[in-house]
């Protein structure tokens, strides 16, 4: 697996027509509706009535399978992480563990973003978990996204394919100063990365 991207931005090509049509019947309903007004037969009254919510919930069990086959598959296609990394959400900072005594550092303000080192374009494990509300792991340039519950582990893996700087987010409404609440995920050459890891544990 190189990233989800790919896998979600296929997701969300079935997602996007499906929205239309529901949406363009939704509005030749209402139309029909207005123009029609109490000219319907009670016949076709009561299939409309009965047709109109089958054809919805058939749609959205659609979606879910497929949105559940895509996450199956991505787990399934993941190759053995380089990298086992913490993470933990509480209000409102993010923190990352990656085992040996190595973590993030605080960040130098309250709204400062916490830095998560990777090497880049190798598979890395995340293992989170809340301290206190629902949070919401989302990193927009890899499409994923991964909520955070306390009390529960949540385990992905993740690649990210080129060196820089990805933005990340809480993507769950978690209390007053939720929009402070991100971070950056730095990825680095994955030789960089090693000898960056290898000092902090050395300290």
């Amino acid at each position: 697996m190189t990233s989800t991207r790919h896998t979600y931005d296929e997701l969300s090509g079935v997602y996007l027509p499906v929205a239309l049509v529901v949406f363009g019947v939704v509005v030749v309903a209402i139309a029909a509706a207005l123009l029609l007004r109490r000219d319907v037969p009670p016949g076709v009254d009561r299939v409309m009535h009965i047709a109109g919510p089958a054809a919805l919930v058939i749609a959205a069990a659609v979606l879910v399978v497929l949105t559940f086959e895509a996450t199956s598959d991505e787990t399934a296609g993941a190759s053995p992480p380089a990298l086992t990394v913490r993470v933990t959400a509480s209000q409102w900072m993010w923190r990352f563990d990656y085992g040996g005594g190595v973590r993030s550092a605080p960040p130098v303000s309250p709204t400062a973003p916490a830095v998560l080192r990777v090497p880049a374009g190798r598979p890395v494990r995340f293992v989170g978990t809340s301290a206190d509300v629902d949070h919401d792991f989302w990193v927009p340039d890899v499409r994923f996204q991964r909520q955070l519950f306390a009390g529960r582990t949540t385990t992905w893996q993740l690649v990210f394919p080129r060196v820089g700087g990805y933005q990340g987010l809480c993507a769950q409404f978690c209390g007053l100063y939720h929009q402070d609440m991100h971070f950056v995920v730095q990825a680095m050459p994955p030789a960089r990365f090693a000898a960056w890891l290898k000092a902090r544990r050395s300290r």
